[in-house]
Formats: structure tokens, sequence, C-alpha cells
């Protein structure tokens, strides 16, 4: 008893958890929204327009129109049960670029105005992004 009454917290935070592979996956399961979509996309390593060649993200960075990215989680979005309401265009380019902070958008220059476009890191890059925003690592190939 002594022990404990002797024992200093005085750097204890009862509200701060442990950072544990435990703390990674409860994060993890509870994902919502577009954070739940990108985990998505990184787990399955490729991204959702069809004309890419899939081994290519891992390669390199790959650029991708805004309106079909966010058109892929608007769709994944209606698939999900209780997924809420999808966000408008500006707030989804604000919450990738906060898990993705290697994010830029661009408009490529010609005439017609060509559509905006997302310039993405590489599959690799991404994950680390991602697992930094998490605050933990994560077995992508679990």
């Amino acid at each position: 008893m002594a022990w404990l009454l002797a024992f200093d917290l005085s750097g204890f935070d009862v509200r701060k958890a442990p950072r544990t592979d435990g703390l990674v996956d409860q994060q993890i399961v509870s994902l919502r929204g577009i954070d739940k979509w990108w985990h998505a996309l990184l787990v399955k390593g490729r991204l959702p327009v069809a004309f890419f060649d899939e081994t290519a993200w891992e390669e390199q960075g790959q650029r991708i129109q805004c309106d079909l990215l966010r058109g892929d989680y608007v769709q994944w979005l209606k698939e999900q049960r209780f997924g809420g309401d999808p966000v408008n265009e500006s707030h989804f380019g604000r919450q990738l670029k906060r898990l993705c902070p290697a994010v830029e958008i661009q408009r490529p220059a010609g005439q017609p105005r060509p559509p905006r476009v997302y310039v993405l890191p590489n599959l690799n890059r991404a994950r680390e992004l991602f697992c930094a925003h998490i605050g933990g690592k994560i077995d992508w190939d679990a």
C-alpha cells in the first residue's frame, strides 16, 4: 500500500490511451465517411478508375480527375449501411488532404479548360501518411 501511495502519477493522463496495436485496430473499425473509404482504397491497393494499370500506383504517383475520385467515394457511400450523406467537392478535397497531406490539386493547362486533377503520391507513401494520421502502424497485408 505504501508503494501505491508513493507512486508518482504526475505524468499520467487518464484520457490518453497508450498507443497499441489494439488501439489502432479499434480506430480502423470506427472509421466513417471519407476516412473509411480512403482506408479501403489503401487496403485494396488500387484506384477506382478502370483505365489505370493496377501496378502503376505501387510504383509512382497518379493523376486522377477530381470528379472521378469523388464520384467513387459517393458511389461507395451509397453502398454502405448508415454511411451518411456525401460531402461537397471542396470539403472532400480538404478531407483527402487531411488524410494524405502529399495530395495536390492541379488544373492542367489547355483549351478548353480541362478538369482539375488530384495528384496522389505512390501507394506506399499514401499508406505511410495514413499510418501517421492514425498514429500507429497498420499491417496492410492482413
